[in-house]
């Protein structure tokens, strides 16, 4: 294994090194993108048909609606932590860092919104 390792090395050139170091370098920078523009997420509280609040997906915090249920926001993901509906399907939805979370008896919809992909987003419609 050694010796193939060897031979492999003896038979590149400084060309190769360029490529394999222009191959690394662009593999960062696209990493660096990518993880930037994930940084611009909020989320979207919407109760009775109307926004309630837009934070970001970023800021860890704790969001009381109307003292009928609270959301936690942490480590980029979004959950409905506790609520007074009856049946608590919105609390066993659990994190989300994607779909959106919807509790029909307090008519709430928490939904991601991308600003990177805006054009691309899915449109949620609720009825209630």
């Amino acid at each position: 294994m050694k010796s193939l390792l060897k031979n492999l090395i003896s038979l590149m050139n400084k060309w190769d090194y360029c490529l394999i170091l222009i191959l690394l370098i662009s593999a960062l920078v696209f990493f660096i993108l990518i993880h930037k523009s994930q940084n611009k997420d909020t989320v979207v509280i919407e109760y009775n048909n109307m926004i309630f609040k837009t934070v970001s997906l970023q800021e860890n915090q704790l969001i009381n609606v109307d003292n009928h249920m609270i959301i936690e926001i942490k480590n980029s993901k979004v959950r409905i932590k506790q609520s007074d509906c009856h049946n608590q399907l919105c609390v066993k939805q659990g994190w989300s860092d994607s779909f959106p979370l919807i509790c029909v008896p307090n008519h709430v919809l928490v939904k991601i919104e991308s600003h990177q992909n805006n054009k691309h987003q899915k449109k949620v419609l609720i009825t209630y």
